[in-house]
């Protein structure tokens, strides 16, 4: 019998040793847009429990939730991708808040100086035969959609839709302006922080631009007392100054 009692408790130690999460506070996992990892790296350092993050397009990223992926927050750079969610039953609209919000711009690696001019037209039609504009994929990706809205609403898609090279999230479309593989790039403002090679030549006006906000919600079945806490963290006023200090905008109500 005291053998036996030895065995089980041996198994219940293997146990918690093969399964963490049983032995300590169960660690959040967000699914985010690839274009707030900078920001929300920083966020996250003043939090005093540990968060995983996983980044991709917001498209990218829904559907792995709706596939099942372990998410407990998620935070999108389009309301689309929220409505989806909702649609599917993985978030309800109460658990939906504003987070941040930023600008679209048309920038140049500062090594393009054939690039010139301030308004989209002008600058498109400095373009060189070879050359090709950086931005996100529009078919699904947050900021080719609102790319391809904003040159719509310019009169220029037609004039440069030829020449989009779709990336698959808006850090990766940076990236390509950045090592100047594309000389010119329809970017996020708040992800040109602290890249000094890149200029912006042209910020696109409320009146043209969608209004770009990124939203945070928590995933309904995936919920628990550490997922509001977390969640109630991302949306703190210091943490809304780190968001401000990585470029972003507080969110407007209206």
């Amino acid at each position: 019998m005291k053998n036996l009692k030895k065995f089980s408790y041996f198994i219940l130690f293997s146990i918690v040793l093969s399964h963490p999460v049983l032995a300590e506070v169960h660690e959040q996992h967000i699914f985010a847009a690839a274009s707030v990892k900078r920001g929300l790296q920083n966020v996250l350092k003043n939090y005093s429990k540990k968060a995983r993050v996983s980044y991709a397009s917001s498209g990218a990223v829904a559907r792995q939730i709706n596939r099942g992926a372990p998410a407990n927050i998620f935070i999108s750079a389009h309301e689309s991708w929220i409505n989806w969610l909702i649609e599917k039953g993985d978030i309800v609209k109460k658990n939906i808040f504003p987070l941040m919000e930023t600008k679209l711009v048309i920038a140049k690696n500062k090594k393009a100086y054939h690039i010139i001019g301030h308004l989209p037209e002008k600058i498109f039609l400095t373009l060189r035969n070879n050359d090709f504009v950086s931005t996100g994929d529009p078919a699904h990706v947050p900021l080719g959609q609102y790319s391809r809205a904003a040159l719509k609403n310019a009169d220029v898609w037609d004039l440069v839709r030829t020449r989009i090279a779709p990336m698959q999230n808006a850090q990766a479309a940076t990236k390509l302006v950045v090592s100047g593989a594309t000389p010119i790039g329809i970017l996020y403002k708040a992800d040109l922080i602290g890249l000094d090679n890149l200029e912006i030549l042209h910020e696109f006006p409320i009146e043209i631009s969608p209004r770009i906000r990124y939203f945070i919600a928590k995933i309904q079945k995936n919920s628990t007392a550490n997922t509001e806490e977390l969640l109630s963290y991302l949306r703190s006023s210091a943490a809304t100054s780190i968001w401000e200090q990585n470029g972003f905008l507080r969110p407007q109500i209206k």
